[in-house]
């Protein structure tokens, strides 16, 4: 399941236009509509080494159902 949000990131070429954030703790696109998509180091870091606490994982999963 792909969240609109974050649908343009399936796409190869715009995935590859990411760029660091402006303080350097993030990675961000920025959509031909001019949205900015952000992702925080933190959840990054999460995300690739599958450590997430069971509260805040079930916070954003919730979050995505809504």
């Amino acid at each position: 399941r792909v969240v609109p949000a974050f649908a343009p990131l399936k796409n190869p070429e715009f995935f590859k236009t990411a760029h660091a954030g402006s303080a350097g703790s993030s990675l961000e696109w920025l959509t031909p509509a001019g949205e900015e998509i952000d992702f925080c180091a933190d959840s990054l870091r999460m995300e690739a080494e599958g450590v997430w606490d069971p509260k805040t994982r079930q916070w954003i999963l919730t979050r995505r159902q809504q």
